[in-house]
């Protein structure tokens, strides 16, 4: 079996040309053979497909200038398929980029609401707490002056403790001093010793015992001196008398009342008394004076006290 020179492929005996490339395979052509090779020729035409014992004359243009056409072909239409392909990676990557993008986006505008929701709570709930604050410093306050006032209060018993208000009685008038303090024993008794109220006569209907703490309260708070107009009730009358806040002896009652002017009594006639409900209201002299008892008469059971600073 001949073996073709051109493609090292095998043919027929009978063969002329290879079937394979079309190189010829039998140098010289009879007559016979050239009419049989034109024959077959023509039914490879008409049927399109090769005749046994014929071969298909091979084109001059098919040697290896058409093998390179074809691979450059395959070349190209292998990167027109890889172009194609990273063509649809790209735009199916730029719409999931896109579709991420329009994600966030909604989810950043849907965190800048929740955020001006919550800076509006806040700026809310800062007013409140400025509010709450100043409410609180408010109570403070009024915390720390009952709490003086009840430190002012702590050993007074009565029906009637009171700050900065008239007592209901005639020509009780008092007058405050924001300046006045709470004086020592000393300091007390000294104002008292120099205040010459005591000296006054003691004149029925005109200037009783309410007149007296009246002026002592009011000489005392000009001379800074915290004092309280004091009103006890005793049987079948009321009397008036002052009281005092000491920082060393805490609560004394002083009542200044002085004399009617026939009456005979020391020069000083200031007096400290125990003031307790249900007990003798007994004064004593402050200034004791030779020839003259220190304890006054038992003026009688206390049965009320009334406060007003």
């Amino acid at each position: 079996m001949p073996v073709c020179p051109n493609c090292g492929e095998q043919a027929n005996e009978n063969m002329t040309f290879c079937p394979y490339c079309g190189e010829r395979l039998k140098r010289g052509f009879t007559h016979e053979e050239k009419q049989k090779y034109i024959q077959d020729l023509e039914a490879y035409s008409r049927e399109r497909r090769p005749i046994e014992g014929t071969v298909t004359p091979k084109p001059r243009y098919t040697t290896d200038r058409g093998k390179g056409y074809r691979i450059g072909f395959v070349i190209m239409l292998i990167l027109a398929l890889v172009g194609l392909v990273a063509s649809v990676n790209f735009h199916n990557q730029l719409s999931t980029t896109r579709d991420t993008l329009a994600t966030t986006n909604a989810q950043l505008s849907a965190t800048e609401g929740s955020l001006a929701t919550k800076t509006t709570e806040l700026t809310s709930t800062e007013g409140r707490l400025q509010s709450t604050q100043t409410q609180l410093a408010e109570t403070q306050t009024r915390l720390t002056d009952k709490e003086k006032k009840l430190a002012l209060y702590q050993d007074t018993y009565g029906s009637v403790v009171a700050s900065d208000v008239q007592p209901p009685f005639q020509d009780a008038h008092l007058v405050n001093y924001e300046n006045a303090r709470n004086p020592t024993w000393a300091q007390l008794s000294d104002f008292l010793l120099s205040d010459r109220t005591d000296r006054n006569d003691y004149v029925t209907g005109v200037y009783m015992c309410g007149d007296f703490a009246r002026d002592v309260h009011n000489n005392a708070e000009r001379a800074g001196i915290r004092a309280a107009y004091v009103a006890v009730e005793l049987p079948d009358v009321y009397h008036a008398l002052n009281a005092f806040k000491t920082t060393d002896r805490g609560l004394v009652f002083i009542d200044c009342t002085g004399l009617k002017s026939w009456e005979s009594g020391p020069s000083n006639r200031d007096k400290t008394v125990s003031v307790r409900l249900h007990r003798s209201y007994i004064p004593k002299s402050l200034f004791p004076e030779p020839d003259w008892s220190s304890t006054w008469g038992n003026v009688g059971t206390v049965l009320d006290v009334q406060v007003y600073w």
